[in-house]
């Protein structure tokens, strides 16, 4: 089952236990296609008519509608429903959604670590590390990760995500500056000259994207912070008016950050926000299931969250060195 592929890379990424991490030892694929087929995500996604039924009416066509369905691939498995989409909805199946990226990547830039899948294969994604791993400050070692998403339930397009990924506090830290995206849509074309081209560009992106991030984390980490001062920064990134009080719910969440701080000889901007990202990846949400996390954390409010705290401590950067 593709879940089990899910759950094994949450464990891994989510856990505060380096040994076990350490301990597990991951294959590369020099393609997305290579990640997709390991993990059994090849299946076939078709288009079925959809119907309603109505008492004293037997069934009826819902037009314009249709129920996405992913084939079984052996006897074995059954036809599951996915989502239901539009008239207008196109399948991208899962083998070719990311074609653009693999033919630009000829010289092996990104290595695929693992694919996974959520919501019995509604989303599926392929999980890559870009370049070479880089080094922030002491004891802390970031990689460029790109993770490329496809859909069948029309919730997202095909997209590639830019994280970068602290190996040491397994988090993935989300970042967001004008003139810049962590997010870049794959367009269908069935032009090979076409792909290559497209996926040239999102490469070239990336790479532009990631090397500027680079630059404002350097500076982060060389702007030390005191223990109060990092306090008052994180209680005002969750309240911005404490004057009027703050839930013992929101208290928490800001011990909780501020213990992850706690150890350091010397605090910087940059690891302020890394707390607030290792916080959001390991405990926000931690009683909800793995799919509602890392669905949370990678597209929905963890990692709008993130952008924010980015935001925040670069804005305070730029408040010290105008």
């Amino acid at each position: 089952m593709t879940l089990a592929v899910l759950f094994r890379i949450f464990s891994i990424r989510y856990s505060t236990n380096q040994t076990k991490r350490k301990a597990e030892k991951m294959e590369l694929y020099a393609t997305a296609k290579e990640a997709i087929k390991k993990a059994g995500l090849d299946y076939e996604v078709v288009k079925r008519d959809l119907f309603t039924k109505v008492h004293g009416h037997g069934v009826l066509p819902v037009r314009n509608h249709f129920a996405t369905v992913r084939m079984p691939k052996d006897a074995t498995e059954t036809p599951v429903d996915l989502g239901v989409v539009g008239n207008y909805y196109t399948i991208t199946q899962n083998e070719e959604a990311f074609d653009a990226i693999d033919y630009a990547n000829a010289g092996n830039e990104i290595l695929f670590e693992q694919a996974g899948s959520m919501y019995e294969g509604a989303q599926i994604y392929v999980e890559g590390v870009m370049g070479d791993e880089i080094g922030i400050q002491k004891n802390t070692t970031l990689q460029k990760r790109l993770i490329l998403v496809n859909s069948h339930d029309g919730s997202t397009k095909v997209v590639v995500k830019m994280f970068f990924y602290d190996i040491k506090n397994c988090t993935y830290l989300a970042f967001k500056l004008p003139g810049y995206t962590a997010e870049l849509e794959l367009k269908h074309t069935k032009s090979v000259k076409n792909k290559l081209e497209e996926g040239r560009n999102i490469l070239l992106s990336a790479n532009a994207t990631f090397g500027v991030v680079e630059k404002v984390f350097r500076e982060l980490a060389g702007r030390k912070i005191e223990k109060g001062e990092a306090v008052d920064f994180i209680t005002s990134l969750f309240v911005p008016n404490a004057a009027k009080g703050i839930s013992t719910r929101t208290q928490n969440m800001i011990d909780a950050i501020v213990a992850m701080l706690e150890g350091r000889k010397e605090r910087t901007l940059f690891d302020v926000y890394v707390a607030i990202s290792q916080y959001v990846d390991g405990e926000r949400g931690k009683n909800k299931d793995a799919e509602m996390r890392i669905n949370s954390n990678w597209f929905g409010s963890g990692v709008s969250l993130k952008e924010r705290a980015f935001d925040k401590v670069v804005k305070s950067l730029n408040s010290v060195n105008p």
